[in-house]
């Protein structure tokens, strides 16, 4: 009885209480949770991150393949003789600008023409007028007429310098003019027989690609269909001896 009692006492005292935590062998550390970029992947900031690297990659694409097309055409270019025709072009543009230069330059030239013959005219006009009174002159009409008779022979020669010029200016012009009639002729003219060329190389290309076809459809026919042909017989064939040797 006394041993009962001490072990179910002893039992007691040593038994778990209810307020004592569980007593764990090992201690893990508690995880952390995911982000949400973790755990998201259709953000609009991903959205516009990856379309902004396909945006990037198609934008370098086309740019390879514009500098591809551009380094091709000029080749082309080169090639069929028409990259002489682009400097043609540009030399036109050229005699043009050149052309509305040299006719500002010609209506500049006879406005300095027309306003030295009207001041010469002008002065002629009141030399007339001081002589027509010579009698009545004064010491001021004497010292403006010794003036004007000084500067009538500078007025002159004013005059015919700018009338050459006006000459010079037209003849100037006219061959500009006559240059870039020329030069539009050439430009025509070499433009007819780079198109003559690519006619006819179109048409020679037309031509052997119509003759290929042809080639390949006798190719064919005279050649592939019958091996083809052929290869069915004999796979039937060896079919229906694999059944009759079964059979």
């Amino acid at each position: 009885r006394h041993s009962r009692f001490y072990s179910s006492n002893v039992g007691k005292n040593f038994s778990p209480s209810n307020n004592d935590p569980p007593m764990s062998p090992h201690i893990v550390a508690p995880e952390s949770p995911p982000t949400c970029h973790d755990v998201l992947r259709n953000l609009p900031s991903q959205q516009e991150s990856r379309r902004s690297d396909v945006s990037k990659r198609f934008s370098r694409a086309m740019d390879d393949f514009q500098t591809v097309v551009f380094t091709a055409g000029q080749k082309l270019n080169v090639l069929t003789g028409y990259s002489d025709i682009e400097t043609l072009k540009k030399t036109i543009e050229a005699q043009e600008q050149h052309v509305r230069e040299s006719r500002l330059a010609v209506r500049q030239a006879k406005e300095d023409y027309q306003y030295a013959i009207h001041r010469r005219s002008a002065s002629q006009r009141e030399v007339n007028e001081l002589l027509q009174r010579k009698h009545a002159w004064s010491s001021t009409d004497l010292e403006r007429f010794t003036q004007l008779y000084r500067s009538d022979h500078t007025n002159e020669q004013k005059e015919v310098a700018a009338q050459e010029r006006l000459a010079t200016a037209e003849r100037t012009a006219d061959d500009a003019q006559t240059q870039l009639a020329r030069s539009i002729l050439a430009r025509y003219h070499e433009e007819q027989i780079w198109s003559d060329k690519i006619r006819r190389a179109s048409t020679w290309g037309t031509w052997g690609l119509m003759g290929f076809n042809v080639l390949l459809f006798v190719v064919v026919q005279l050649g592939l269909e019958p091996w083809k042909r052929k290869r069915l017989v004999g796979g039937f064939e060896d079919k229906v001896r694999e059944v009759i040797q079964q059979e």
